[in-house]
């Protein structure tokens, strides 16, 4: 075990959502050294790219990092639970980064921020913090293949679409946001609204007051229910609390493309790919309020997404894409780990 592994390069980032907090550890990669000019060199390296400026040593996972959902001391202790595995895997003894950028769920008010800010600094984690809501590490991860400079005037929007739904963007300037209400004021197009809106549609059709849909035998199946009215308690139970009602939404995507496992799976449900396509729609109108308030126009610009329910549904994402081309079809780049963009936004304080 190296105790010092050119400690003022170490770097961290966190990224602490409402099921889990992941949080890497890496190092910056020093430029080489001046050389002396080729003066029959007719091109000039190009900068490196974020993803080769910052070498990944360790990673580590903890539970729920939202102060707001869990409690601060909660949030918190996950997270320095998160770094503390990041640097029992890695190849150094832990001792502070240079830099380290937390970006968190529940934490988009300046305030959350400069709490979060102390608490790093007085844990002794880092010399230099940042932190920032949840969806600017997820847009930072779409440049992965440009330079770290280039983060700090980086412009597009973030979609999460996990449990809940929401819409960050910036330019060099500003930024701006839609949705993230939670679910009982918005949501809307989220895995929570997907489960739900199919619940609703399939207890209508047990009872004949909407079109026949599999999403009745899909969810029974699902569930492991005998009857419709038992859904009733299913739903209603201790046990299945918001995040497990979001987990239903896999069942109305795979019903919607015939994916599943009951009668006539083949044939795509029309019922349930009217609530897919409901949901496309919803997350584009997220998407086209930011990009009016940032007037992004159409200059090319990109959309970053993640959350489990956008990234594993191709269908929805397939509405979403036709929905996005009145916007001037932004380049869409899948997000699957957006602690990666964290680890480059703290890089990015030393660059």
């Amino acid at each position: 075990m190296e105790t010092n592994l050119d400690s003022p390069r170490l770097v961290i980032g966190i990224d602490a959502g409402g099921t889990k907090t992941s949080a890497w550890l890496g190092r910056v990669r020093a430029s080489p050294p001046p050389g002396k000019p080729d003066q029959h060199a007719k091109t000039l390296e190009p900068p490196a790219a974020a993803r080769d400026q910052v070498e990944v040593l360790g990673q580590g996972l903890a539970g729920p990092g939202n102060p707001r959902a869990v409690g601060f001391e909660a949030a918190t202790d996950n997270m320095r639970q998160a770094v503390e595995e990041a640097f029992a895997r890695a190849p150094c003894e832990m001792s502070p980064a240079a830099a380290l950028c937390i970006g968190a769920a529940g934490a988009g008010r300046p305030e959350e921020q400069a709490r979060l800010e102390s608490w790093c600094m007085a844990a002794g984690l880092a010399l230099r913090v940042k932190a920032t809501g949840d969806a600017r590490p997820v847009l930072a991860s779409a440049y992965a293949d440009r330079t770290l400079s280039e983060l700090k005037n980086m412009y597009g929007i973030a979609l999460i679409c996990g449990t809940g739904s929401m819409a960050w963007g910036c330019d060099a300037s500003s930024e701006a946001r839609s949705g993230g209400w939670g679910y009982l004021l918005g949501d809307e197009g989220s895995g929570y609204w997907i489960a739900l809106e199919g619940l609703r549609a399939a207890c209508r059709s047990a009872e004949g007051r909407a079109p026949d849909t599999r999403l009745l035998p899909a969810f029974m199946d699902r569930l492991q229910l005998s009857s419709p009215t038992g859904l009733i308690d299913a739903i209603y139970g201790e046990k299945f609390d918001r995040r497990r009602i979001a987990s239903l939404a896999e069942v109305v995507v795979a019903t919607a493309e015939g994916s599943n496992e009951q009668p006539n799976a083949g044939e795509p449900d029309g019922v349930a790919a009217t609530i897919v396509e409901r949901a496309a729609c919803e997350l584009c109108e997220l998407v086209r309020n930011v990009a009016g308030k940032l007037q992004l126009g159409t200059r090319p610009w990109t959309l970053a997404i993640t959350g489990g329910v956008l990234l594993h549904s191709a269908s929805l994402q397939s509405n979403l894409q036709r929905q996005l081309q009145s916007l001037g079809a932004p380049t869409i780049v899948p997000v699957a780990s957006p602690v990666q963009g964290a680890l480059f936004l703290a890089a990015s304080i030393l660059d």
